[in-house]
């Protein structure tokens, strides 16, 4: 297996940056998801490294070759799309061997190969069966097995999940993180899904313009996202916005259009009159009794939606400043009804306050409706 690594990669179509001074290594055997809204530079990425598209400055290694002008077969890579690109007219057995076919691999251990990647994808009872009588998950690790067939150096995977329902999508996230987990292959995987980023990779690339926003693990980027964009694009959040009153340490405290405060950890340097934004996670959130000293940050409020989620209930509940926080609270914690007078209370430890006017990505995210809407 190999490692990849980005130096000063940019990529322009006319006038355009599509990507933008990219600098990252993908580890060898890390699965690395490339994570990012419609048009951030993800999939042009994922193509570059294949070598469809030919960045317009830097340069691309893969286990230390440079490889930014070799052609796609040169580069011995593996690519999985989401559209499967199997052919109708070969069974599962002959579409993994394809590859190896081209390549005039002696077939005694062609056979020995796509037997193998049957095992590997547990489909050996389907190797007689053609696409056309198969479900998409079916299809989906046929075509997976294909592209492993040659033993790539890296595997590269391009929303591979998206034509999937949700339960099979989910199915077949654990067979994905199974497989790679036993090949130790080094996998760049693009997806716009923050879920499915969260829930299969080591380290996750948060885009958006074609720039990289953060780098990370999962954990990393939920609980201490860089800024307003990759705080709103990993999981629910919640936004307030005000103006910096007090700096103490790297504690930070905002006053709100009400004249209320909040106190939180500040993601960069705070100065008194600065306006800044306010992120709070909606399971940081608690619903108390009016008067409650449990909590350092309290704020009034009114309830105006309540929706039922089985083992939890999402509370939509309106400030005295007019901007809405989403709660979270567990079945069991109580009913509250709506149009209800509540207070919310939540720690300053749980809080990030991001200081500076609200850049168009933040102003996105801050759009109270509705919360923790992904951009």
């Amino acid at each position: 297996m190999a490692g990849v690594v980005f130096e000063g990669v940019s990529k322009l179509f006319g006038d355009i940056a599509v990507v933008r001074d990219l600098n990252l290594e993908v580890r060898e055997s890390e699965f690395l998801v490339l994570l990012g809204p419609s048009g951030c530079g993800k999939t042009t990425t994922l193509r570059m490294v294949a070598g469809f598209i030919v960045p317009s400055a830097g340069t691309i290694r893969i286990g230390g070759e440079d490889v930014t002008r070799l052609p796609p077969r040169a580069r011995n890579i593996g690519m999985v799309f989401q559209d499967y690109a199997l052919f109708p007219n070969m069974t599962v057995a002959e579409n993994i061997g394809f590859g190896l076919r081209e390549r005039k691999v002696e077939k005694s251990a062609l056979d020995r190969r796509v037997a193998e990647l049957l095992e590997l994808i547990r489909l050996p009872h389907l190797a007689g069966r053609f696409p056309s009588e198969l479900s998409g998950g079916q299809q989906q690790r046929v075509a997976l097995a294909r592209a492993l067939a040659y033993s790539p150096r890296v595997l590269l995977m391009d929303e591979p999940l998206g034509a999937l329902d949700l339960k099979l999508r989910e199915a077949m996230q654990i067979e994905l993180h199974r497989m790679q987990r036993e090949l130790r292959i080094t996998t760049i995987f693009v997806t716009h899904d923050q879920e499915e980023a969260m829930g299969l990779s080591d380290r996750i690339v948060v885009m958006a313009d074609g720039q990289v926003q953060q780098v990370g693990s999962p954990e990393d980027l939920y609980t201490r996202p860089a800024n307003p964009f990759v705080a709103n694009f990993i999981g629910k959040i919640n936004f307030l916005s005000g103006e910096v009153a007090a700096v103490e340490g790297g504690r930070c405290t905002v006053r709100l259009a009400d004249q209320a405060t909040v106190s939180g950890i500040a993601q960069d340097r705070c100065q008194a009159g600065q306006r800044a934004q306010i992120a709070i996670r909606p399971e940081a959130l608690r619903l108390i009794e009016p008067g409650s000293a449990e909590f350092a940050n309290r704020l009034p409020g009114r309830v105006k939606r309540r929706r039922f989620f089985g083992n939890i209930v999402h509370y939509s509940v309106a400030t005295a400043s007019g901007q809405e926080l989403l709660v979270e609270s567990t079945t069991g914690a109580g009913t509250v009804a709506l149009e209800q007078t509540v207070w919310i209370g939540w720690q300053p430890e749980l809080t990030l306050i991001y200081p500076g006017a609200a850049t168009a990505h933040a102003a996105q995210a801050a759009s109270p409706s509705p919360a923790g809407s992904l951009a």
